[in-house]
């Protein structure tokens, strides 16, 4: 089992892997972690969870499989990772009063009832919460907020949060 089961492409997200006997060095042996052939970094580990760092990868789906004392998983379909990539919005800037259509672009985007935008910040303080618009597998859409309300923001980019599962969140380069 695989938590969260979808998320960024760019590295460097954690993704917790659910099991038993991942133990430690000492009684379970060495461990690691492959996505599609690929070693994944260990960050931590116990019994029941392996956490492990995603590295750079391409669009779509992945195979992940846990390698613990030269035993190895089998692929299963609770353990697809699926891995998108955001490379930036456009237009980068609008007017302070919103309603301006933005776009953010990449690849491997879905069509999913969990997506969800933030700015500002990855946490649940972000300034503005959207449900951005499925255009294609290439280009979601939103239309800018007001920024009326925070004139100590008027003139800065702000951070864009993506994510397709509203559980992981990852930085669209460049924000808004």
């Amino acid at each position: 089992n695989l938590r969260p089961p979808t998320g960024g492409a760019t590295g460097g997200e954690t993704i917790t892997v659910s099991g038993l006997n991942f133990g430690s060095d000492s009684v379970n042996g060495s461990a690691f972690v492959e996505i599609d052939g690929e070693i994944a970094e260990v960050v931590s580990r116990d019994y029941t969870s392996l956490v492990f760092e995603i590295p750079d990868i391409s669009a779509g789906f992945h195979f992940v499989r846990a390698v613990v004392g030269g035993q190895v998983s089998a692929d299963v379909e609770a353990a697809r990772y699926y891995a998108f990539r955001s490379t930036g919005a456009v237009p980068a800037a609008g007017p302070v009063r919103g309603g301006t259509q933005v776009y953010i672009e990449g690849e491997g985007f879905l069509n999913s009832s969990f997506m969800a935008l933030r700015i500002g910040s990855d946490e649940p303080t972000a300034l503005e919460f959207l449900d951005p618009i499925f255009v294609d597998n290439a280009t979601l859409s939103f239309v800018a907020p007001s920024f009326a309300a925070y004139p100590w923001l008027w003139g800065t980019v702000q951070p864009l949060y993506l994510s397709l599962n509203n559980i992981s969140w990852s930085l669209v380069p460049g924000g808004f």
